[in-house]
């Protein structure tokens, strides 16, 4: 397969594709091993939600390709595994009155068929074959316009004048971290603006100098989280008044340079984000998570 990083489309699905072909996409079929969801159902379908399955077997999946206005039909059913159909798909050509020859079509369709299934998880919001196709054409002649007009830079994003986030999704993170042994458990949840929680997920972590860097390394990996989920619109809330002050720009802290040029590099790629002081009191899951996290690493054998 062509390497991905070379392909005529925008980072963020470059990563995603080469998370695809490594098998590091968070579909169903993987998180009830994690204890993140009790079933690998898939969400279109009744069958198991793997990779393979979600962006070429699903019949939702396949309605969009049979509708994609491709040279040649891909026969999704002749796909034996990932690899094989990111690279027939990056084979395909789009028919000359769509206007696209520039940028890989399959993959704003792939990327399309993952927004459509988070946003029927996440906001209950269902999209036929169709819109979902529409937007990835839409979204791919957007992008080559902007890469033929030679747009280079983009202004500063100004953060839009909304207070109003019932529509967004609430993500807290937390960390624990023991001196001396320089290791951290970092843990986050999402969660619907009814406070209904969506997963939670954490993780060990080592070579941590300070709590406030695991506090950082959390939020850090709750936005990855939420970008690889296809979220646009998400309220990042920590118990960690430095950290959001860094993240803001009102403070400054040289062990968070890194991670906070991390963290508003994911920002600039969603619609909206916002960075939210909370007391303690309101992360007490996330808390629970993060420790136990940790203990499970500290107590394992190394």
């Amino acid at each position: 397969m062509r390497d991905v990083w070379k392909l005529a489309i925008p980072p963020k699905l470059k990563m995603f594709l080469w998370k695809m072909k490594h098998e590091a996409i968070p579909v169903n079929a993987r998180l009830p091993a994690r204890q993140i969801i009790p079933s690998a159902k898939c969400t279109f379908c009744d069958e198991d939600e793997s990779i393979k399955h979600l962006f070429f077997h699903c019949p939702f999946a396949k309605e969009v390709w049979k509708d994609a206005p491709f040279a040649s039909n891909l026969d999704t059913d002749q796909i034996l595994n990932v690899q094989e159909g990111i690279q027939f798909a990056m084979q395909t050509k789009p028919l000359p009155p769509t206007g696209i020859n520039s940028t890989h079509l399959a993959a704003w369709i792939i990327w399309s068929i993952w927004l459509a299934r988070n946003q029927k998880i996440f906001q209950n919001r269902i999209f036929s074959g169709q819109n979902t196709l529409l937007k990835a054409l839409i979204s791919a002649r957007e992008w080559q316009a902007a890469q033929s007009n030679d747009i280079r830079t983009q202004p500063q994003r100004t953060a839009p004048q909304i207070e109003n986030y019932s529509d967004a999704i609430i993500c807290r993170s937390d960390a624990a971290w023991r001196p001396g042994i320089s290791t951290a458990g970092l843990a986050w949840s999402f969660y619907r603006a009814n406070g209904e929680i969506i997963l939670s997920h954490s993780k060990p972590t080592s070579f941590v100098i300070s709590s406030l860097v695991a506090e950082g390394l959390a939020l850090r990996e709750a936005m990855e989280h939420a970008w690889t989920l296809g979220l646009t619109k998400v309220v990042f809330e920590s118990d960690s008044s430095q950290l959001i002050a860094a993240v803001e720009g009102e403070s400054n802290f040289s062990d968070l340079h890194g991670i906070v040029s991390d963290v508003i590099s994911f920002s600039n790629s969603m619609e909206l984000a916002r960075f939210i002081f909370r007391s303690r009191i309101n992360f007490v899951l996330e808390d629970g998570l993060a420790k136990q996290a940790l203990d499970a690493y500290l107590y394992q054998p190394h």
